[in-house]
């Protein structure tokens, strides 16, 4: 998973990044970033080998003792180094960039230039997921063509959950399609976010309301 974006004011700060990029190392996914969803990963140790802690069995296996769960491969613009990556690897396996168990990240992205960002992307069939809504609100039609009308053109579509724990386990489940599809091992199920004793109660809390 390519992973970027700036930063957003409507969201608390930082905070989806990190709980996306948890969501998906847990569930033994290699994380790529670069520009400003770079800088949260690297204070908090994601991109060196301490940030294996957060990952999920399968991973660290394959990260071995000198690699970290996320690479940073540069600054914004550097998206060109994750689509290296990624079409280096789809050419070794001998499919097209859509094919492949892929996804592009903005789980703060706030302006137009992440809009663009994501189309490099989607433009060769990589769905693209956020936490905020496009900031293009203006035309309904635009919008939906942007998130759904695209899965017939390009082959990929936009996500949007405010949830980034919700977000990051789409990604997954999605994740794991694309590798049904392509007859690769699948894992059992996904792994989720362990829930403290307050959030626990409020999810007791919630149930029994309902039941009532």
């Amino acid at each position: 998973v390519n992973m970027v974006g700036c930063n957003n004011p409507k969201v608390l700060y930082e905070k989806c990044i990190i709980d996306v990029a948890n969501a998906l190392l847990r569930n033994n996914i290699l994380i790529l970033t670069n520009g400003c969803a770079s800088f949260p990963l690297m204070k908090m140790g994601y991109c060196n080998i301490s940030g294996q802690r957060h990952c999920g069995a399968n991973l660290k296996e394959f990260l071995g003792a000198d690699l970290p769960p996320v690479w940073h491969v540069g600054e914004c613009i550097d998206n060109t180094r994750s689509t290296g990556i990624f079409a280096g690897i789809a050419g070794v396996e001998g499919k097209k960039i859509q094919e492949m168990p892929y996804a592009f990240t903005s789980p703060e992205w706030s302006n137009e230039k992440g809009i663009d960002a994501s189309l490099g992307f989607r433009l060769m069939g990589v769905n693209s997921y956020h936490c905020v809504e496009a900031q293009i609100h203006g035309s309904k039609n635009v919008i939906e063509f942007l998130k759904e009308g695209t899965r017939e053109t390009l082959g990929s579509v936009m996500y949007v959950d405010t949830d980034p724990d919700k977000l990051g386990e789409k990604i997954v489940a999605d994740i794991i399609e694309k590798r049904k599809a392509l007859g690769w091992v699948v894992p059992k199920e996904i792994v989720h976010k362990e829930l403290t004793g307050e959030e626990l109660l409020a999810q007791i809390s919630v149930k029994v309301k309902k039941a009532e």
